[in-house]
């Protein structure tokens, strides 16, 4: 029995030697994947990476604009020393509205806000390519609140009960270039708060009904994913219903014949398309409503909220996208 007992502390301290545990509840894999940013993790560029954490090690710009709804003045924040959104973020004064800071001087982001609400007038790309998801309107900005996420972490929340007072950005780019020949994997970490008739995410061209988007849930509960593609084919929908109000990680992706959908890992729908991948002109990508003909839809915006939001210019294979669904389910505490 001694003799056992040795045997596996031996294996299991040799297993430390080599960085290899079983990490989370999901599966065993390296540490070094779940602890580092995701970005990190894969060598596939991004087309656009938004989130409320640092995604890239190399990164050093802002994570978002806001703007204090009490005094409107606007501040860049930068990450904290944890790589992460809160109130200890350093803001830098863009716009001082009837607050008494200067342009350029930097505070705490917990005096930038004081008592007021937040609204997010940029979230910037933390990849290299631009493509900022950019509010001008006040009145559509989504809000900040520094709990409101998964495990008590900050989320950005969407709303609106019609086309005008939805709450939603704009990626700034052309959607040939956003998904180009109509390939993409769009990551999420998002909790739906409504089943309604609302388009949620994406690009429209009104003229051909060719999409890119999501309704996300849809009044019966479904979530609708047409991409790269005429609408409206078969094979386009799963129910989402018992996601309702929870937290979790999605994963869409269209390659030049299927389409698949993941939650959690798990595999939702993996269906061949109707038609083949095609792309589009047009202008934006939409998140929190989808965009149609360079304009937002005629039709509310996403009831929900999200933390982090990745696009990817290629149909990631299972072995690419399994440890980012990882990464991003440890570290926003997806269950």
């Amino acid at each position: 029995m001694r003799k056992l007992i040795f045997v596996l502390l031996l294996v299991f301290v040799k297993g430390l030697s080599q960085g290899v545990l079983p990490v989370s509840r999901y599966k065993v894999h390296q540490v070094n994947q779940v602890n580092q940013p995701v970005l990190d993790v894969i060598s596939t560029g991004s087309t656009f990476a938004y989130s409320l954490r640092k995604l890239r090690s190399s990164y050093t710009g802002y994570a978002i604009r806001i703007r204090n709804i009490n005094n409107n003045s606007t501040a860049d924040i930068f990450f904290d020393k944890n790589d992460g959104v809160s109130n200890v973020s350093n803001a830098v004064i863009v716009t001082p509205g009837t607050s008494p800071y200067s342009v350029g001087q930097t505070v705490p982001l917990s005096t930038f806000r004081e008592t007021s609400n937040l609204s997010v007038e940029i979230w910037y790309n933390q990849n290299v390519s631009g493509f900022n998801a950019i509010q001008n309107t006040v009145a559509n900005q989504p809000f900040l609140d520094f709990s409101a996420g998964s495990g008590f972490l900050p989320a950005l929340l969407f709303s609106g009960t019609n086309s005008a007072n939805s709450r939603f950005l704009v990626v700034q780019g052309n959607i040939s270039e956003i998904c180009p020949g109509g390939l993409g994997s769009f990551l999420l970490v998002t909790k739906p708060t409504a089943n309604a008739v609302q388009g949620s995410f994406g690009y429209i061209n009104s003229s051909t009904n060719w999409r890119w988007s999501f309704h996300f849930n849809w009044n019966d509960g479904n979530l609708y994913f047409d991409a790269a593609e005429l609408c409206c084919q078969g094979n386009r929908n799963l129910n989402n219903n018992a996601n309702l109000n929870l937290w979790k990680q999605y994963s869409f992706v269209r390659d030049a014949t299927t389409k698949s959908v993941r939650t959690n890992t798990i595999a939702r729908m993996n269906n061949s398309s109707s038609i083949q991948a095609t792309s589009s002109p047009g202008f934006g990508f939409g998140i929190g409503i989808y965009m149609e003909n360079s304009a937002p839809g005629n039709i509310t915006g996403y009831q929900g909220a999200i933390s982090e939001v990745i696009m990817f210019e290629k149909a990631l294979s299972n072995q690419e996208i399994i440890p980012l669904e990882h990464n991003q389910m440890d570290y926003w505490k997806i269950y």
